[in-house]
């Protein structure tokens, strides 16, 4: 039904009930004012209350004014329904409501009187009594009476008067009131309006046949009650309807408006629209809720259906933009003026432009030419613009300008949009070819590289035949195209290659599609060339198979990969395996004696003072000495057994299937005799020795890492127990490995926590006795294992490369230290701070020098560094300039433990440096010993001539300061004068040491 109808019924309806509402008030209001005439009258006339129409109307007042005459003893004179402006009326006549405003001001002017006599009948007594009837619309009963009435008479005529009026509207009200019923229920029933009253006070609600009768109920099926009315909601709606009245009635709205859903009689669901009014008391309470109900279900249905058509039409337009923005293709729509009105995303990447650069402008502006701004790309030259204005289509290749000003190459497509006959505009598709051309180019180049390659290419079909060779492959197996193609590859085959080689080949391309490797090949002379050979699997585009074979002749880097192979697995001074190609071929026969239940063993060979030699006597020597070692070694071992130089002066042998260990043990006296043996070295006769150290497989180790640090364990045995010996491997030599390892993590530990500190020994001179520099002494106390000798500290760290890290500490610590005591009043000349080989291999020992120096602001002449000897020895070419850059900052540098490096004399008058120190064990024995004695002497004498100071380090005795003094010593330090002590220990007020008279 239509929504305006049902809200003119509704609110006709609502006018009504709000209508009788009102006027029941009224009533109830106006009753309480009458007098009890007025209620006698009025009762009198309630039985004859019963009228409908305008005869009816007449024959009530007839009958009125009949009992009226009765009552009065007059006769009836005439019954007027026209307007009479000559009446009087008492101004009480107010009470009757007279709205016409004739009546009212004639009345208000004669208000004393109340009968006229009339000129035409003066002798008769005229009682004229106004009524209202059908809405201000006056009608004039007149009596004709026989004497003038009583002051009662006149009161009771006037109450009869008003019941009659009040009577007429009572009964024109019910008339109303029954036509807006009639009226009202024909339109609901024609309107399928249901309506239902509902009183908030008791809470019980009425309903109409007509809202019955939409849920399929008769009168009298459903209860006139609001649980009824609630358990017919639908239970989705329900909450949201109790919510919504009860917001509206606390918000005091005046009408509600619901859409919810019902359940029918037979089960099915039905949606319908409640409009209705609230009423509320004078305290704005609401009491009364009444309205209509309308069935929308065809309008909900309806809806849906535009719903699902909307939808599915939603979803056509979103899979067709779906479909052009995820397409590759770039899709442009023009209008007719050939605006651009659509682009989708795949054009705007292509051509480089956003959206809204593209949208509302003509391709013209943007990305289109119609000169060619390229080389042609194809044969036609149409336009889009001849799509806009023939209609025509178009298809060709054509550049198109991306936003970065670049050309692209696309492949187009245009097509006009038609409508009704008339050319509305067009749709282009494209995309860009780059790809096609640059591999239509790639394949132009690939038969450029096919044809002038050095490779050569053979190509074979499914029944591997040639079919294609480049002058490449010519040239390197000497046969013409012609001579080959229709022809097997077999034709290049030599006997020097294994059948398994091919058969492997053949099952890998079966396979996986390709195969690489080197076969031995024969050229049409008949020589015998290696080459190496890709074959890979391809398929054209209509499905037929080849094999395109790769090959390159290789000979000639096969003859130098073997003289690399040999040069990288064998040691370039001896010939035999290096250390690389040594323990490649321990890790492969190791598996398989441990198969084949096998023994052998890894013997760790070390040469005893080849470094002396090596030193003193050059490099040349050395090397010479090493060949004759490694010939020596070779010549004690069977022919199934290695021999490797895996370090400087380290061998090791690995012994392959023995019997039992004393073969072993046999081998390494053997080893031990032939290299002590003497050798001439240009003349010069010279001896060296040999630790060993052996490890057995599988009782010492089952692989290569266990072996080799068993073999390592029991060599650094060997040396410690005298060197010239063999020792095999045990547990215990594990454990001292272990603590050796455990000795580095804490001292790694220690260098981090700052567990070390610098103690000072005090060097003094011979004949005062005082004290004129110190040595800096590392020392160790761990918060565990207490006090570590530098000793067991100082080679691990010279070992494992710590020893720089350390070095550079103590010189910061040193520096530090001289720059407090020279503020605190300690006299020293100098303090001497150790420097290791390894410092002084590094290039920036001078920078660490020069930094130490400028942060504590010491004078350079008062810090000494102490080199060692065998540093000088071994290179003694860097050591000259290293030392002369440390004398260019101004340091003072002495060669410490001078006497155990073979030093040559000769050299040592060439280097920078201030001062020589003779190492602790000749001074130890100098009062027993006469060669320590002599080359004590000897030293100073050369080192007084040369102009250096001497110090002599480890004085313990009395006897020996005594002896050193008449030697001519200078400078002596040791035990006999102090230990080592913090430096707080020599503070001017901790003069302590007796030996010490400064300090």
């Amino acid at each position: 039904m239509d929504t305006q109808l049902l809200l003119l019924l509704t609110t006709a309806f609502l006018l009504l009930v709000g209508g009788i509402t009102f006027y029941l008030f009224k009533v109830k209001d106006d009753s309480k004012a009458r007098d009890i005439n007025y209620q006698k009258a009025l009762h009198s006339l309630d039985s004859i209350i019963s009228i409908g129409d305008r005869r009816s109307d007449l024959a009530y007042l007839q009958k009125c004014l009949s009992e009226f005459s009765l009552m009065f003893n007059a006769r009836q004179v005439w019954l007027n329904y026209s307007h009479c402006p000559d009446i009087f009326l008492d101004e009480d006549c107010k009470a009757l409501e007279l709205e016409h405003p004739e009546i009212l001001s004639y009345v208000l002017k004669n208000k004393r009187d109340f009968l006229k006599f009339y000129p035409k009948t003066s002798n008769k007594n005229l009682l004229s009594l106004p009524i209202i009837y059908n809405d201000d619309i006056p009608v004039i009963f007149s009596l004709e009476l026989k004497e003038r009435p009583s002051r009662e008479q006149i009161v009771l005529a006037r109450s009869l008067a008003l019941a009659i009026w009040q009577g007429m509207r009572k009964k024109h009200r019910n008339k109303r009131i029954h036509e807006h019923e009639v009226f009202l229920r024909a339109a609901t029933e024609k309107g399928n309006v249901g309506l239902f009253d509902w009183d908030l006070r008791s809470n019980s609600v009425k309903f109409s046949d007509v809202w019955l009768a939409q849920l399929g109920y008769m009168p009298g099926e459903f209860e006139h009650n609001i649980s009824e009315w609630r358990s017919s909601i639908h239970p989705a709606d329900l909450q949201n309807a109790e919510g919504y009245i009860k917001n509206c009635l606390a918000k005091k709205y005046q009408n509600l408006s619901l859409d919810y859903r019902l359940t029918h009689k037979n089960g099915h669901i039905l949606w319908m629209r409640a409009q209705a009014s609230v009423f509320y008391t004078d305290l704005n309470e609401a009491y009364r809720i009444v309205g209509a109900h309308i069935d929308i279900s065809a309008e909900k249905k309806a809806e849906e259906i535009l719903i699902t058509e909307r939808d599915q039409a939603h979803r056509l337009a979103t899979r067709n933009d779906t479909i052009l923005e995820s397409i590759s293709d770039g899709i442009v729509e023009l209008d007719a003026e050939g605006k651009q009105i659509f682009v989708n995303k795949a054009a705007t990447a292509i051509l480089g432009y956003s959206t809204d650069e593209l949208i509302g402008h003509p391709i013209q502006d943007t990305w289109y030419r119609t000169n060619s701004v390229r080389e042609s790309l194809s044969e036609s030259n149409s336009s889009i613009e001849s799509t806009l204005s023939t209609g025509a289509s178009l298809s060709s290749d054509d550049w198109f300008i991306k936003d970065s000003g670049d050309c692209i190459p696309v492949h187009r497509k245009a097509a006009p949009i038609i409508t009704n006959g008339v050319i509305t505009g067009a749709v282009i598709s494209f995309f860009d070819i780059s790809k096609q051309i640059a591999d239509h180019r790639s394949i132009k180049l690939s038969a450029a590289v096919y044809q002038n390659t050095a490779e050569g290419i053979m190509i074979t079909d499914a029944d591997n035949k040639i079919v294609s060779v480049n002058p490449a492959f010519e040239r390197i197996t000497g046969y013409s195209s012609q001579e080959v193609v229709g022809l097997g590859p077999e034709l290049l085959a030599s006997e020097l290659t294994p059948r398994e080689t091919y058969t492997d080949m053949w099952k890998s391309i079966s396979e996986r599609g390709s195969w690489k490797g080197e076969i031995v090949n024969k050229r049409k002379d008949g020589i015998h060339f290696t080459e190496l050979l890709s074959i890979t699997t391809l398929k054209d585009d209509f499905g037929h198979q080849y094999y395109v074979g790769v090959l390159n002749d290789i000979s000639q880097v096969k003859q130098a990969q073997e003289q690399l192979t040999q040069l990288a697995n064998h040691d370039r001074l001896t010939g035999i395996p290096n250390k690389f190609f040594f323990e490649s071929l321990i890790d492969h026969l190791l598996p398989k004696d441990m198969r084949r239940k096998r023994k052998s063993a890894l013997l760790y060979l070390d040469l005893d003072r080849f470094k002396n030699i090596n030193d003193s006597m050059g490099h040349e020597y050395g090397d010479q000495l090493i060949i004759d070692c490694a010939k020596r070694l070779s010549s004690q071992i069977r022919d199934i057994d290695y021999c490797a130089r895996i370090g400087g002066d380290e061998f090791a042998v690995f012994v392959d299937d023995y019997d039992n260990e004393d073969e072993i043990y046999t081998l390494a006296e053997r080893l031990i005799k032939t290299i002590s043996a003497p050798y001439n070295l240009e003349g010069c006769t010279s001896y060296i020795g040999l630790s060993v150290g052996i490890a057995f497989s599988p009782k010492d180790g089952r692989n290569l890492d266990e072996l080799k640090r068993a073999a390592d364990a029991a060599l650094y045995q060997a040396k410690a127990d005298g060197r010239g010996v063999y020792r095999t491997y045990s547990s215990e030599m594990s454990d001292m490995a272990k603590e050796r390892q455990e000795l580095e993590i804490l001292l790694r530990q220690a260098m981090q926590e700052q567990e070390l500190k610098l103690h000072y020994q005090p060097q003094v001179d011979i004949t005062t006795g005082k004290t004129i520099g110190y040595e800096a002494l590392a020392r160790w106390e761990h918060k565990e294992k207490g006090y570590i000798s530098p000793a067991q500290f100082i080679p691990l760290a010279e070992e494992t490369g710590l020893i720089s890290d350390l070095g550079k500490w103590a010189l910061n610590q040193a520096a530090k230290q001289l720059r407090n005591w020279l503020d605190t009043g300690v006299e020293t000349n100098y303090i001497a701070v150790n420097i290791s080989a390894l410092q002084l291999a590094r290039t920036d020992l001078v920078s660490d020098v020069k930094a130490a120096i400028t942060q504590y602001e010491i004078p350079a002449t008062m810090l000494e560094l102490e080199i060692t000897e065998s540093f000088l020895v071994h290179d003694p070419q860097k050591a000259a300039v290293v030392l002369s850059e440390l004398k260019e900052l101004g340091v003072r540098v002495s060669i410490d433990d001078f006497g155990t490096g073979f030093s040559s004399l000769g050299y040592i008058k060439d280097l920078p440096c201030d001062c020589i120190k003779i190492d602790q064990s000749f001074i130890r024995s100098i009062t027993e010993n006469e060669s320590d004695k002599s080359l004590v002497k000897a030293i100073i004498a050369m080192s007084q001539g040369l102009g250096l100071g001497v110090i002599a380090e480890g004085v313990e005795h009395v006897e020996q300061v005594e002896m050193l003094k008449d030697l001519g010593c200078q400078v002596v330090q040791g035990w006999y004068y102090s230990k080592p002590h913090p430096p707080e220990y020599f503070l001017p007020k901790n003069k302590k040491h007796p030996k010490l008279f400064a300090a």
